[in-house]
C-alpha cells in the first residue's frame, strides 16, 4: 500500500515541507522492498509524485522480474578480437537479436582477461588471432561460469579448439544467421559444431568469392586487402603512393563489382567468402614485404 499524506488543512491544500519530508522517508522504505528483484539492474529507477489535490505520495516504478527460463538463458556477450572492423560488423549482426546483449569488446588480451573477471557467466567469442593462452583462458571462463567461443581463421582446424574444451568454432567467413544460432545454443548450454567439421566443403565451392576475386584488378585487391584490416582512405592514399580521390573512385568500381555500398561490408564480404578472404590475405603479406624492402623516404 502506498503512504498518504495527512490532511495539512490549508484551502489551498499544498504539501508542508514537513509532509514532504515525511513522504519521501516513507517511499524510500516503500521502495527499499523492491530492491531484492534486480539487485544487478542499473536500469531501476522510481518517481515520487506529489498529488497536491489528494496530498498523495505515488510512486512509477517499473519492476521487472525474470522467469526461471529467463535467468538460465545466457545473453551476456563479451567480443574479443584484434580487428576493429571484424568486431564492428560481428556486434552489428548481435545486436539485431534482442535476447543478446553486448556488454563488452576487447582490443586485446589484457581487457578480454579484465572483461571475464568483471562480467561472469557471459558467452566469450574470441578471436584466435589474439594468441591467448588458451589452457588459461579456458580455466578462467571455467572459474567465471563463462563460455567460450572460438573465432578461428580460415584454415585452422575447429576440432582442436573443440578438444581443448571450449563450447564452440566459427570461421570468420560464418555468415550472420550461422554466427547467432552458435551463440544461441552456447548459451543454452550446448556445444556448436561447425557445418564444416559434418560435411565436405572444398574451397573450390566458393563460387561467389571465385568471381569476384577474377573480377577484381590486382590495385582494386590492394585496397581490399587493406580495407580488412580497417585501414581508413587517407592511409590506404599514403601506403599506396596515391591521392585519396583515387581511392574513393577504386572503391566505387569494388562496390558495384561486389554488390556492397559501404566499406564495413565490403570487409565482411570479404570475410565470408574464403576465396576472397585468402586472396586479400595474400595480397595484404605482399604489400608487407614490398614496404619492409623499400628503401627508407629520404627526409
Amino acid at each position: 500500500m502506498l503512504p498518504i499524506l495527512p490532511r495539512s488543512g490549508r484551502s489551498d491544500a499544498k504539501v508542508s515541507v514537513v509532509s514532504r519530508m515525511w513522504a519521501v522517508e516513507s517511499f524510500l522504505r516503500f521502495a527499499d522492498r523492491f530492491k531484492r528483484l534486480e539487485p544487478e539492474s542499473g536500469t531501476r529507477r522510481a518517481t515520487v509524485l506529489f498529488c497536491y489535490r489528494s496530498n498523495r505520495c505515488e510512486t512509477e516504478m517499473p519492476i521487472h522480474s525474470q522467469t526461471a527460463d529467463e535467468a538460465n538463458i545466457m545473453n551476456k556477450i563479451i567480443l574479443a578480437d584484434s580487428q576493429a572492423i571484424f568486431r564492428a560488423g560481428t556486434a552489428k549482426v548481435l545486436a539485431v537479436d534482442e535476447e543478446m546483449r553486448i556488454i563488452a569488446q576487447c582490443s586485446d588480451l589484457d581487457r578480454l582477461h579484465h572483461a571475464i573477471t568483471t562480467f561472469p557467466g557471459s558467452v566469450v567469442l574470441f578471436s584466435s588471432s589474439m594468441r591467448p593462452d588458451l589452457t588459461r583462458l579456458r580455466m578462467l571462463l571455467e572459474t567465471t561460469g563463462s563460455r567460450g567461443i572460438v573465432i578461428a581463421e580460415n584454415g585452422e582446424s575447429a576440432a582442436t579448439y573443440l578438444q581443448q574444451g571450449f563450447r564452440g568454432v566459427v570461421f570468420r567467413n560464418v555468415n550472420g544467421p550461422t554466427l547467432v544460432d552458435c551463440v544461441h545454443r552456447v548459451a543454452a548450454g550446448e556445444t556448436w559444431i561447425p557445418p564444416q567439421l559434418m560435411r565436405n566443403e572444398s574451397i573450390e565451392d566458393d563460387m561467389v568469392g571465385t568471381r569476384v576475386r577474377d573480377r577484381l584488378t590486382p590495385k582494386e585487391m590492394r585496397i581490399v586487402a587493406l580495407i580488412v584490416q580497417g585501414c581508413k582512405n587517407r592511409e590506404i592514399a599514403i601506403r599506396l603512393k596515391t591521392t585519396e580521390q583515387v581511392i574513393k573512385n577504386y572503391l566505387r568500381s569494388i562496390y558495384d563489382k561486389t554488390g556492397v555500398s559501404d566499406r564495413l561490408e565490403l570487409a565482411l564480404f570479404t570475410i565470408h567468402h574464403r576465396v576472397l578472404a585468402q586472396a586479400a590475405a595474400e595480397m595484404g603479406t605482399r604489400l608487407e614485404v614490398e614496404e619492409q624492402a623499400a628503401p627508407p623516404a629520404v627526409a
